[in-house]
């Protein structure tokens, strides 16, 4: 009898669980991990429909010049690019906020007031996380063109001593 139990406890963890993973995979977007147009509608739903009335600040934000980038570089590059704009949306947002990927390249970020942070603190936060991002960037493409030079030199000089070595055989013959 004990065993059932136990089976039947098995089976309702496991069914729960199942379930818990298929409710995030649907409100999840796949791509920046962020919550997806599903789950932003039902958390709008339950804060609007909520007794606890709290105000809160709204930001909708959108990439410029996305379209371009996908047009010129491709999707992967976009991919990429929308991935690295939830990253940057993270770190500058408070850990309370809520952060959504809405469509294609829009994101909507929802801070409660409760948080101390105003929405000019959370601009400048973003602002500065993505000036973070450009010089990282800068110093990355400098060491990767200083490693690059680097190569060529010592490619040339391979191809100097080949040359001279080719000399020194043909005087000999």
């Amino acid at each position: 009898f004990m065993s059932l139990i136990w089976i039947a406890m098995t089976v309702t963890m496991m069914i729960h669980y199942f379930t818990f993973i298929q409710d995030k995979l649907n409100t999840t977007d796949q791509l920046t991990h962020l919550a997806n147009k599903q789950r932003l509608i039902n958390f709008i739903d339950k804060v609007f429909n909520s007794k606890r009335r709290e105000d809160i600040y709204g930001f909708m934000l959108d990439l410029d010049k996305f379209k371009a980038i996908n047009d010129t570089y491709g999707h992967d590059v976009g991919d990429y690019a929308l991935f690295k704009a939830s990253e940057i949306l993270m770190k500058a947002s408070p850990s309370n906020a809520f952060i959504a990927r809405y469509a294609g390249d829009e994101f909507i970020v929802i801070i409660p007031s409760s948080d101390h942070q105003t929405p000019g603190q959370f601009a400048k936060r973003l602002e500065e996380e993505e000036k973070q991002r450009r010089l990282k960037q800068k110093e990355k493409e400098q060491k990767e063109a200083e490693f690059r030079e680097k190569i060529k030199k010592m490619n040339d000089m391979q191809q100097q001593r080949l040359y001279e070595k080719q000399m020194e055989i043909s005087k000999k013959d």
